[in-house]
This record gives structure tokens, sequence and C-alpha cells, in this order.
């Protein structure tokens, strides 16, 4: 019966479209089908199993051998990316490794059973995909920051020949020098913040906490012009700790803080609160305001970079700003989303881990 089972199996395997293969319960290979043999060139007439090792790249043999003892010692599932040698095409091709314990009544394990996937273009994929994004981050870099120096030539040349020939402009030219100012001004802080945008993720990930509390009081004196200006309260509840950045924490309150300054009833006082509380092993932060509020159809859009629901006459920025929040919370590996109803405020929610 156990035979037969056995030979049951092996055909099955043999069958499979992938890499499979069995090693006993001290992890030793005792088995590989068909499709090892069509992958690597050897011999199944050989009177030795070929080993790992033998096809594995030279980088990934230590990290493979050392992932191998930990599973087999605990017992616990095994995954692993390493690359592979193709014998047929003579390159290495990446493959994603599994392996889990058979076990018998007792709970002993009796067996591993094993699998490798062909995950190579996947790989190739984002390896281009992630060279693409290091180069459209160094373009934004570059363009940003050396469009700066001719920018400001147009800003400070303008303000001169507004006030040297000023008096002697008629009512069109000493509008044409307005727009030609107020043009610069935005394209300077739209260069700023993309400047701040390609930079988010210069930082390493980091080793210690950052004060959440310290980081609100910093964005708050950084607002304290807008906020006397608006009449605004900030009302906020003792907030944690947590491993992120304090420049990172600082750059959402004040784009966030700011936005429900900017954004407000031109009736109404602004009125926000900051609070965070801890769920599933995360925080959840949150920013709520009384302003304008946000259609239900923008709830997605308004977190893309460039994106604007108001003109510039109306309310002024670059359309970056929670474009740079999203940014930095999907860096650690968190989430940010808006509750809100039209007229009557928004709530902006994201999560870091706790």
């Amino acid at each position: 019966m156990l035979m037969a089972s056995e030979a049951r199996f092996r055909q099955l395997a043999d069958s499979m479209p992938h890499i499979v293969w069995t090693a006993d319960a001290e992890g030793q290979i005792d088995h590989f089908n068909d499709r090892w043999y069509e992958f690597t060139g050897h011999s199944r007439d050989s009177q030795t199993l070929p080993t790992w090792e033998s096809i594995l790249h030279p980088d990934d043999v230590s990290r493979s051998r050392e992932t191998w003892a930990e599973g087999v010692e605990s017992g616990a599932p095994h995954s692993i990316e390493y690359r592979l040698w193709d014998g047929r095409w003579h390159r290495w091709r990446w493959f994603m490794g599994r392996a889990v314990a058979i076990r018998d009544g007792a709970d002993r394990i009796v067996k591993w059973f094993g699998t490798c996937t062909d995950i190579d273009d996947r790989k190739q994929m984002e390896e281009d995909l992630l060279r693409v994004n290091q180069d459209l981050e160094q373009f934004a870099f570059s363009a940003s920051h050396d469009l700066q120096e001719p920018l400001r030539t147009v800003k400070v040349y303008s303000e001169l020949l507004a006030q040297r020939y000023g008096d002697g402009f008629d009512e069109d030219a000493r509008q044409c020098v307005q727009y030609l100012q107020s043009g610069a001004s935005r394209m300077e802080t739209l260069l700023r913040d993309l400047l701040t945008y390609t930079q988010l993720m210069k930082l390493d990930m980091p080793t210690e906490t950052a004060d959440a509390n310290e980081a609100l009081q910093a964005a708050l004196a950084n607002l304290a012009g807008a906020i006397a200006q608006s009449g605004g309260t900030i009302d906020s509840g003792p907030l944690p700790s947590v491993r992120v950045h304090g420049t990172h924490l600082q750059q959402l309150f004040q784009n966030l803080i700011g936005n429900a300054i900017k954004y407000r009833r031109p009736e109404r006082v602004p009125s926000i609160t900051v609070r965070a509380e801890r769920e599933n092993g995360q925080w959840v932060f949150a920013v709520s305001d009384n302003g304008i509020g946000i259609a239900p159809e923008y709830k997605e859009t308004v977190f893309v970079i460039f994106k604007r629901l108001h003109g510039s006459d109306q309310y002024s920025g670059s359309g970056i700003g929670l474009a740079i929040c999203q940014r930095i919370v999907e860096r650690y590996r968190g989430r940010i989303w808006v509750e809100s109803e039209p007229g009557l405020g928004s709530t902006f929610r994201w999560t870091l881990p706790a």
C-alpha cells in the first residue's frame, strides 16, 4: 500500500510544471521530479542525487543553507527566494522555494514536501520598475533643483522692474508684472514641494522612535502665523511614540493641519482635532476639521500628485501636499484615507505600526 502511494505521488509530481522534491525527516533530499532533471540537465541514472548547492547562485548558498536548517529544526513552513542555474539556457533564474512538513499521528515529522516556482519574469519586472522609479526620481530631483536658479532670477528681476519703473506703468503693464510675480511664486512653491517629494525615500529606516507630540508642536510652530490669522483652534489628545522619522511625522501634521486651515469655510472659524488610537497592533492617527469637505468621488484622487480640486485663484498650493503624506505613510507600510462630507468637514486618518 505504501509503495503504491509513493508511486502515485511520484507520477503526479512528474506531471507538474514546477520543480517538486521531497526530503526525509532530517531534511536530506530523497527525490526530485522530472522537471528538476529537465531544468538542471542532470541525469536521473546517476547513482547519487545532485545537491541544491550545485545549482544555487553563490550569493544565495549561505542564506539558503541557514534558512533550511532553521526550518528543519523548527518544523515551520519554509519559504525563500533564490537563483538557480538553468542548465538548458545557461543562465540564472529566480525561483520561490517552499516546503512543508508531513507529520504522522503522533505529530512527528516523517517527510518534507517542497516545490520551486519560477518567478524570474516577476523579478525582472520588479527590477525594471525599480530602475524606472529611480530614474524618474532622479529626473524630478534634478529638474526641481536646477530650475530654482533661473526661476529665482525671474522673480528678482520682476520685483526690481516693479520697484524701479512701476510708477511709470499703466494699468495693463502693472497687471502683467503682477502675473509674472505671482506665477514665479507659484512655481517656486511647486519646485520646493516636488523636491521634498523626491527626497522622502532618501532616509534610511529609523532605528529609534519619535514622539508624535513633539512633531505636532513643531508643525504648529511653523503654522503659527496661519493659525493666528484664521483664528483657528487645534485640540490634541496624547499622542504615541512611533518608529518613524520625526521630520516625516512633522510633515504629515503640517500638511494636514495646513490644509484644514486653508480649506475652511469663510463664515466658520477653523476647529481642528488631532487624535491617535491603537487598533490591531497599529496606531491610527486622525486630523479632523470643520472645513469645506470633499465630495465622495474625489476621496481617492486627492492623493494623486498635482491633483487639485480648486483653482489657484481660490486656494493657493502646488497639489503635492497630500501626495507627500501618502508617500510618507506608505514608506512605513501604513495607509492613509479621508472620510468627509461636503460642507461639514473632513477627517484624514493614517496608520503606522505600533
